[in-house]
C-alpha cells in the first residue's frame, strides 16, 4: 500500500489515473487505488474537468516549500492553486514562511544556513559524486595537462597573490612554499615514495609531509633536489623536530632503498 504523500504526488501532482498508479504500485486494479484515496481523504478528480483538489497534505507542501525550496508561486502553479491559497496553507500547517528578500543572492552572507537549505545543498552534492558527476571518467590528454601546468607557472606569486602583504609577517620559508617549484618538488617526493611514510611505512591518509633531509635554510642549493626530500607522516615528522640532522644518514639510505 502506498503512503499518503506518494499517492498524492502520483494522483494529484502527476495526474496519473487509478489504473496507472495500480500498475506502479503492483496491485491488480485501479479500484484498489481509489479505495486508498478514500482512506486518505484525498478527493477524486472530477471526471469532466479533472481539476486538482484544493488542499494538499502537509507532507507534500512541506516537501515542496521546505525541502525543495520552491517559491509559493511555483508551488501554486504545480498544484493548480493560487499563491494566496498556498500562503494560507503554510500558516495553517505551521510551516514558517521565508522572508521575501531571502530569495535574493547574498542576503545571508556570513550567516549559517538554515537546515532546509543545508539539506537541499547536501542532496544536490550527493547527486553529483562518483559516477553521477558529469565529468566522471573524463581524462585529460598529456598535451592538455602540460598546457594547464604551463599556464599556472608564475601565477599568484608575490604581489600577484591576493594574500600578498608586502612580505610582512611571513618568513622566507613560507614564501618559498607557495612557489610552483616547491609544489612540484613536493609532489615528486610523494610520488617517488608512493605516498608512504618512510619511517613507519604507513600509507597516506592525507597526513603526509615532504621533509628536507638537508635543512631548507642551510642548503638553498638543495631545496628542490628530489634526493633531498623524503616523505614522512605528521606524527613521525613531529618526533624528529630539533634533531633533524641526526637522521640525515638514515633518510639518505631510505630514499636510495625506495628508488627504482
Amino acid at each position: 500500500m502506498l503512503d499518503k504523500d506518494t499517492l498524492y504526488r502520483l494522483y494529484v501532482i502527476e495526474q496519473k489515473t487509478g489504473p496507472e498508479i495500480a500498475k506502479t504500485a503492483g496491485v491488480k486494479s485501479g479500484q484498489t487505488v481509489y479505495n486508498w484515496l478514500r482512506k486518505y481523504d484525498i478527493p477524486r478528480r472530477n471526471r469532466r474537468d479533472c481539476q486538482f483538489p484544493a488542499t494538499p497534505p502537509k507532507g507534500i507542501l512541506e516537501s515542496l516549500y521546505v525541502e525543495q525550496g520552491l517559491s509559493m508561486s511555483n508551488i501554486a502553479q504545480q498544484l493548480d492553486s493560487s499563491e494566496s491559497s498556498i500562503s494560507m496553507l503554510l500558516e495553517k500547517y505551521g510551516i514558517p514562511k521565508r522572508k521575501q528578500w531571502e530569495g535574493m543572492a547574498g542576503w545571508n552572507k556570513g550567516q549559517p544556513l538554515p537546515d532546509w537549505q543545508r539539506k537541499l545543498l547536501s542532496d544536490f552534492a550527493k547527486r553529483r559524486t562518483g559516477e553521477k558527476h558529469p565529468r566522471y571518467g573524463v581524462t585529460l590528454s598529456d598535451e592538455t595537462r602540460q598546457k594547464i601546468s604551463e599556464s599556472l607557472k608564475g601565477r599568484f606569486r608575490g604581489s600577484d597573490n591576493p594574500n600578498w602583504k608586502d612580505g610582512t609577517n611571513r618568513d622566507e620559508r613560507s614564501l618559498w612554499m607557495q612557489r610552483y617549484e616547491y609544489l612540484e618538488w613536493r609532489k615528486a617526493v610523494f610520488e617517488r615514495d608512493k605516498y608512504t611514510c618512510q619511517m613507519c611505512k604507513q600509507l597516506s591518509t592525507g597526513n603526509i609531509e615532504a621533509h628536507h633531509i638537508y635543512p631548507f635554510a642551510d642548503f638553498p642549493e638543495l631545496r628542490f633536489e628530489i634526493d633531498n626530500g623524503i616523505t614522512l607522516c605528521q606524527h613521525c615528522h613531529e618526533t624528529i623536530k630539533g634533531q633533524e640532522l641526526n637522521h640525515t644518514d638514515q633518510f639518505v639510505a631510505l630514499i636510495h632503498q625506495s628508488s627504482p
